[in-house]
C-alpha cells in the first residue's frame, strides 16, 4: 500500500507550516485466512489473520494552534476477524463476527516527543478498537396472505481514541448497539410493512 507525501496546505500559523512536507506512507499487508461452508452449505464460516506493517506513517496532528500532517515513523497492526452465518432451521438464520487489532506504534520521530502533550510509543493509534463483535437472529415464517421477519441484533465496539495524543475528551467509550425489526410482507412481494 502506498499514501503520497505532500505538504501542509492549510497553515494556521504561519509559512513554516506550509515548508513542512510530509513523505509518503508504505504499508507492507498480509493476510492468510479461509472461506468454508458446512453442511451442506447451511453454516459458512470465514477466518482472517493480517499484519500490517507501516513505514513512515502519517499523522493529522492537531496541536493548536498548528494542524499539521507528520511522519510519525513505524507502526504495526495485528488482528484476526472470524464471521460465521448458519441456518439452524427452516426460516431461522444466525450470523456472529468477532474482530481484534493489536496496533500500535513501533518507532516514532523524536520530534514528536517534544509536542505539547508529547506523542510516544505508548499512544494508542487513532480509531483502531481492540475488539468489535457483533450477532444477530433472523426468524421468517409464512402467514398464507405474507410472510413475517423478525430480527434482532447486538454490536460491540471497544474504545477508540480520535485523536494522537489519545486525549480522554476526545475519546469514545466502548458501546453496545441493539436493533430490532419486524416486517410483514405481502405473497406478492408489493408490499412490506416494517418496524
Amino acid at each position: 500500500g502506498y499514501k503520497s507525501g505532500g505538504f501542509n496546505a492549510r497553515p494556521l500559523s504561519g509559512i513554516a507550516e506550509v515548508q513542512t512536507p510530509y513523505d509518503p506512507e508504505i504499508v507492507d499487508s498480509y493476510e492468510v485466512g479461509a472461506k468454508t461452508r458446512w453442511w451442506d452449505r447451511r453454516v459458512t464460516a470465514n477466518l482472517a489473520v493480517f499484519f500490517n506493517d507501516y513505514t513512515d506513517m502519517q499523522l493529522t496532528i492537531n496541536a493548536t494552534p498548528q494542524n499539521f500532517v507528520r511522519n510519525a515513523g513505524e507502526a504495526e497492526i495485528k488482528g484476526a476477524e472470524l464471521e460465521i452465518v448458519a441456518r439452524l432451521a427452516q426460516g431461522f438464520d444466525v450470523n456472529m463476527a468477532a474482530g481484534y487489532l493489536d496496533a500500535k506504534y513501533t518507532e516514532l520521530d523524536p520530534q514528536l516527543a517534544t509536542l505539547n502533550p508529547p506523542l510516544t510509543v505508548d499512544k494508542e493509534l487513532v480509531k483502531a478498537p481492540e475488539w468489535t463483535l457483533s450477532v444477530g437472529m433472523q426468524y421468517r415464517f409464512d402467514l398464507g396472505a405474507g410472510e413475517i421477519v423478525l430480527r434482532g441484533d447486538w454490536a460491540y465496539k471497544s474504545e477508540v481514541f480520535h485523536d494522537v495524543f489519545n486525549d480522554a475528551r476526545l475519546a469514545q467509550d466502548a458501546f453496545d448497539l441493539f436493533n430490532a425489526y419486524a416486517a410483514f410482507i405481502t405473497s406478492n412481494r408489493q408490499w412490506e410493512i416494517a418496524v
